[in-house]
């Protein structure tokens, strides 16, 4: 009752004639079961074009990084602090390369050992004007 009542109206007439949830269940996990292919793809591309120069705002940056995390976890990716991180150092703008060099310190030494501390430290930064 739950999925018939919940469902896109427009698949609700395609699977009318299925009697059982389970039924129901079945059919929906057919045609959306693989949705995962599909999209993986398209993720690895945009992660592999990510970059923090692109960005005006380190919050953007932030933003737009933990919504393509989470959508390549959904697809069996797992990203890693560390694979954040670095993808984040290796991005920097040119005119803040000696602000990204103390980053990678700072990474290296154990001080930055997780997105978010990078992520606060930049938006320190960017209020200070020391970044972009």
């Amino acid at each position: 009752m739950f999925l018939r009542r919940h469902i896109d109206p427009s698949l609700r007439w395609e699977y009318l004639q299925l009697k059982t949830p389970k039924e129901l269940w079945d059919a929906l996990k057919g045609r959306f079961g693989n949705i995962h292919d599909t999209l993986l793809p398209e993720l690895t591309v945009q992660w592999n074009e990510i970059r923090l120069l692109n960005y005006k705002r380190v919050n953007d940056f932030n933003k737009d990084m933990l919504r393509l995390k989470a959508r390549l976890n959904l697809c069996g990716k797992e990203l890693t602090e560390d694979d954040m991180i670095q993808k984040t150092l290796s991005t920097f703008p040119t005119s803040a390369i000696i602000l990204a060099n103390q980053y990678r310190l700072e990474y290296d030494n154990k001080k930055i050992t997780t997105f978010n501390k990078l992520i606060n430290l930049l938006q320190v930064a960017e209020r200070h004007n020391e970044f972009f």
